[in-house]
């Protein structure tokens, strides 16, 4: 999920940025509106927000991992693409991906990066996720640097949650409960992945 050459900065800065139309419906503490987002476009699924980052977005799902890979929430050509929940999860599962581009101008993902600086990591505990009309707090478990072919994770395999913080960089208590994993390409190699680990909050 990486983007290495940009041709035109301003076409990619402004591919990050969402339209008035979306604006106007992004949450509003507890309140989402799904439907009215769905509006836009049915593959909407919910939004993510992360205090102190620019991860501020609607998340799509499309039928397969390359769909929004290079287009925005309206379906639209777009070089960021968007952010997506991997095709293969249900919002059920106990471990859920969660995939953007790290842009050179920010934006997307690229906020990511900034958890692996110890200060920062031990200043920002939380999040907050929709799904449907479900507002669910998250708790910043782990930041790390994994390899994109790592399989226990990326095939969404039992002991993902393991796997991930065995290589953690900065990490707290794991304990039990839902997780997502936040991954985007790492600014230095494009074999691995810069990851965020988060768990729903009970």
């Amino acid at each position: 999920m990486c983007l290495y050459i940009v041709y035109d900065s301003l076409k990619v800065t402004k591919s990050v940025m969402l339209g008035e139309e979306i604006k106007l419906l992004a949450p509003l503490d507890d309140a989402i509106d799904i439907l009215r987002l769905r509006e836009l476009n049915s593959d909407i699924v919910g939004w993510i927000r992360i205090p102190d980052t620019d991860i501020d977005y609607p998340i799509l799902q499309g039928s397969d991992n390359d769909y929004y890979l290079s287009r925005n929430y309206l379906g639209e050509f777009a070089v960021a693409g968007s952010i997506f929940l991997d095709y293969r999860n249900d919002f059920g599962d106990d471990f859920l991906i969660i995939y953007g581009h790290r842009m050179s101008y920010g934006g997307m993902f690229t906020s990511i990066a900034k958890f692996q600086d110890e200060q920062f990591f031990k200043e920002h505990e939380d999040g907050v996720i929709y799904f449907g009309n479900q507002r669910m707090e998250l708790d910043i478990v782990a930041f790390g640097i994994i390899r994109a072919d790592n399989r226990a994770v990326y095939n969404l395999g039992s002991d993902a949650v393991d796997a991930i913080m065995s290589e953690a960089i900065r990490a707290r208590e794991k304990g039990k409960g839902r997780y997502i994993l936040l991954s985007t390409c790492d600014a230095h190699q494009k074999s691995m992945r810069d990851v965020l680990l988060v768990r729903i909050r009970d």
